[in-house]
């Protein structure tokens, strides 16, 4: 499939054209349509969100994150010039950024622009470069340079232009509201049930969401056990796992029958996991 990923929007149970089912459904000149984001879909095997299926387990219908264009003349590196809080998938080892994929710009899709532009980062006059509205026409010469001009200027990036250090504040107040969720259900004196593991589970779900910008998801996880630095490895990998707890708990059916000491068991689990992303945030 011509495409940076099966999670496109063409799949997604969410455009209308698919009829609420996770499928590639024949076109037949329908127009494509989110109904999460009212959002016409202008080139839907190459516009993504954390709303679709692949990455929504409990398939919520809040939006998720941004939505996300790709293109393979994105791909080029280069360095990352702003201090962001943006999911550590963007960064390399050697501290750059390589992403095929880009938020839209103020509710656009970026485009293309094949004549040689000056980039507003660096000012390389380069081709092709990617173009926004802002309120005139601005030029980017790669996904790591529009990446660093998004942080700065667009709508949808105002809620990341805070310090690393407020960040990481807001993630730990996010961690330990949650650290307390699963201590008070460990320790509760009632009957423990899959329908308290599943809440938990949805908590957990956003967490994840809001503190990766939406991009949490199978791949990007991937991505980052792969590139992150090494500062950043550990948590890479305990949200990961994190992650792989979300999976778990919605493809499980709460079972009437289950005894409350296993659900006790994976609460704890849970509860661990969580700690240790506590820990590798020093």
């Amino acid at each position: 499939m011509p495409n940076g990923g099966g999670d496109n929007c063409s799949t997604c149970r969410f455009n209308q054209v698919n009829l609420g089912k996770a499928d590639l459904l024949p076109r037949d000149g329908k127009h494509e349509y989110c109904t999460i984001r009212k959002l016409n879909i202008e080139f839907p095997l190459h516009t993504y969100c954390s709303n679709h299926q692949d990455n929504n387990p409990f398939l919520t219908e809040l939006p998720r994150g941004f939505v996300w264009a790709d293109d393979p003349q994105f791909l080029r590196k280069a360095e990352f010039r702003s201090q962001s809080s943006l999911h550590p998938a963007f960064f390399c080892n050697d501290g750059e950024i390589y992403a095929g994929r880009v938020p839209f710009f103020n509710g656009q899709r970026p485009k293309l622009q094949t004549e040689a532009r000056e980039c507003a980062i660096c000012s390389e006059h380069i081709s092709p470069v990617m173009s926004v509205q802002n309120p005139t026409a601005t030029y980017l010469c790669s996904a790591s340079h529009y990446l660093s001009y998004w942080l700065q200027s667009a709508i949808e990036a105002r809620p990341y232009r805070v310090s690393g250090t407020e960040y990481e504040a807001s993630l730990v107040e996010s961690i330990g509201s949650l650290l307390i969720r699963v201590s008070l259900l460990i320790g509760r004196h009632g009957v423990l049930t899959g329908v308290d593991e599943l809440e938990f589970g949805r908590g957990l779900d956003g967490l994840l969401a809001e503190a990766t910008c939406g991009l949490i998801q199978s791949r990007s996880v991937h991505w980052m056990t792969k590139r992150a630095p090494a500062s950043l490895s550990r948590r890479c990998i305990s949200l990961h796992i994190l992650w792989e707890h979300v999976l778990q708990i919605a493809g499980r059916e709460p079972a009437k029958t289950e005894k409350p000491k296993k659900i006790k068991k994976r609460l704890q689990k849970y509860q661990s996991t969580l700690l240790d992303v506590l820990q590798s945030m020093g």
